[in-house]
Formats: C-alpha cells, sequence, structure tokens
C-alpha cells in the first residue's frame, strides 16, 4: 500500500465513522453536511469492499433493502426506487472522492487569500451585490471555512475555493466560478495553491465531484488526483 492508499484510508475511515466492528452497512449519527447540503446516506465502493454510511433516522427503512453483493447500478436503483415512494425530497446522485500527495508544477501566482483585509472584493463578487446585508451573512458563512483562496479580475472574485468538511486527516475543496470565467484555468489554479497549503499542514487534499460534471472531473485529473472512492449519495434537495 502507498502513502496515497495508506493516507486516504485513515482519513477516510475517519471521515465515514467506520471501523471494522461495524457491519458493512451501518447507522450515522447524524447526515453528512457538505457546503450546506445535508446527505443522509453515502455508499461507498472503496478498495474492493462496499461501506454504507446512513443515518439514523433513515437506517431501520433502508437496511432491509441493500444487500452487499448488489453492484453500483443496483444499490443506486434501489435508492432511487425507495425514495420515489417515500415522501423524502431526496436525489440520488453519483460521486467520486478523488485525492492526491504530490504538488504539480501549475503556476499559482495569480491566487490571492481571501480574508478580512481584502473583503470588499467579496463584497463586490457574485450575485445581489448591492445588497450589504446579503453579502454580510454569505460573508460570515464563509469565514467559517478555511484556506479561503481566490482570483481577482477587475476588482472582484471571479473564482472562489475554500475548504469544508476537516478532520484531522483530510480535507474538501470547494470551488465556484463565475459563468463568464470559466475555461481559463481559475479553477484549476485555486484548487492547487489549497493543495499545496493542506499538505504542508499534513492534511490531506480531497475533491469530491459529481460524476455528471466531467468539467470538473477533468481539473481535478488534470492536477494529479486520483479517484480513490466510487460512491451514491443520497442528498436532500
Amino acid at each position: 500500500m502507498d502513502i496515497l492508499d495508506q493516507n486516504f484510508k485513515k482519513y477516510y475511515y475517519n471521515y465515514l465513522e467506520f471501523n471494522k466492528l461495524n457491519n458493512r452497512f451501518y447507522p450515522k449519527t447524524e447526515d453528512f453536511t457538505v457546503n450546506d447540503f445535508k446527505y443522509p446516506i453515502i455508499i461507498s465502493f472503496y478498495a474492493n469492499n462496499i461501506i454504507g454510511a446512513i443515518s439514523n433516522k433513515l437506517y431501520e427503512s433502508i437496511k432491509y433493502i441493500l444487500k452487499e453483493d448488489m453492484d453500483r447500478i443496483e444499490l443506486e436503483n434501489c435508492l432511487i426506487n425507495f425514495f420515489s415512494k417515500s415522501n423524502e425530497d431526496i436525489v440520488i446522485n453519483r460521486m467520486r472522492r478523488m485525492s492526491k500527495v504530490k504538488e504539480t508544477n501549475l503556476s499559482v501566482a495569480d491566487v490571492i487569500c481571501i480574508n478580512e483585509i481584502n473583503k470588499h472584493l467579496f463584497y463586490n463578487s457574485f450575485t445581489q451585490h448591492n445588497d450589504v446585508k446579503y453579502k454580510q451573512v454569505k460573508w460570515e458563512k464563509l469565514l467559517k471555512n478555511t484556506y479561503i483562496n481566490g482570483i481577482v479580475r477587475d476588482d472582484k472574485i471571479v473564482s472562489l475555493g475554500y475548504v469544508s468538511n476537516k478532520n484531522i486527516y483530510g480535507a474538501n475543496i470547494v470551488i465556484q466560478t463565475l459563468d463568464d470565467y470559466r475555461g481559463k484555468g481559475y479553477g484549476k489554479m485555486i484548487v492547487e495553491k489549497i493543495s499545496r497549503d493542506l499538505l504542508k499542514d499534513g492534511i490531506m487534499p480531497i475533491y469530491w465531484v459529481n460524476e455528471n460534471n466531467p468539467a470538473s472531473l477533468r481539473l481535478a485529473e488534470s492536477i494529479g488526483f486520483k479517484t480513490m472512492a466510487l460512491e451514491i449519495v443520497a442528498k436532500y434537495n
């Protein structure tokens, strides 16, 4: 097992709250929360095993329909059928959890740290830029995250990245870029910069991406991220 596999295993089992005493499908105290979205179920195909973390409120009703010998498509269809008959407003997505342990030589000179000193840039950026109250709420929420970085053009942030869901082993990188500034490599630069900072701090960079987002997948792969686990997840709309 190489260093990437070793580090990812520590991060992933900690994140999923999985240990060898658990059954493959097991209850989790709370929903997973990522970027303000709630995920009550993550079923992972990892290291030739299936691991299913299910929130307590759904566990008793879900555990009877999930089988360890199901493949990914069968498990996905099983969950889709279950929630189509329930009152829960939930969608099922296929995700990839990616990571890396090495930097690339990509230039990140245009990336700057976003903080209280230059927060006026944030107030100039994104939607509802004239709504000060709205922006204040968004800014305070953003500050709860870490490793906040961006690229600035025309005195506004056109691409923004930060870390969420950090544990002692790894941290998920979130990236968003204004539509008019996509395709310029800005997101790639920010993800690489945050990855370097995390690695310097002994934390594994994690990139969690929907398989229906090929542009985001290409971004991660182009700077050395490797798919470590395939997942089926349930997300509240």
